[in-house]
């Protein structure tokens, strides 16, 4: 079933360092999902690769990530030949928003310490 504004995603960024200030207004985007499905589960990130995967979620869209550790950044990217791409990184506490494609395969790996992160993944 297709929900039209389903999901939807605000965005907005304010920096201010000295005299370097900047801003990128809050925005709000809504996406059509095609199907009911969120899958949201909370995962060990150990310090070798691993896959994550969405067992509730049959086409990926959206995925919502939060690094719940208080110490330890944890690494992630797209699988290829078997390994990681580095693509991005959360720092201790930090969130991440993403789309990934459909048939993408997500892997991370912590930095130090395992740390736990939590998911939220919405088909589309």
């Amino acid at each position: 079933m297709s929900t039209a504004n389903a999901i939807k995603i605000t965005l907005g960024i304010k920096y201010a360092n000295g005299s370097l200030v900047d801003a990128v207004n809050s925005f709000t985007t809504a996406i059509t999902q095609q199907n009911q499905e969120e899958d949201a589960p909370t995962v060990s990130i150990g310090t070798s690769e691993q896959d994550v995967t969405f067992t509730d979620v049959t086409t990926l869209g959206w995925i919502y990530m939060l690094n719940l550790d208080a110490a330890n950044y944890v690494e992630w990217g797209p699988k290829s030949a078997g390994v990681m791409v580095p693509l991005g990184r959360m720092q201790a506490g930090e969130p991440a928003v993403l789309r990934l494609d459909p048939g993408i395969t997500l892997r991370m790996k912590a930095n130090t310490a395992p740390v736990k992160v939590q998911f939220k993944a919405f088909g589309n």
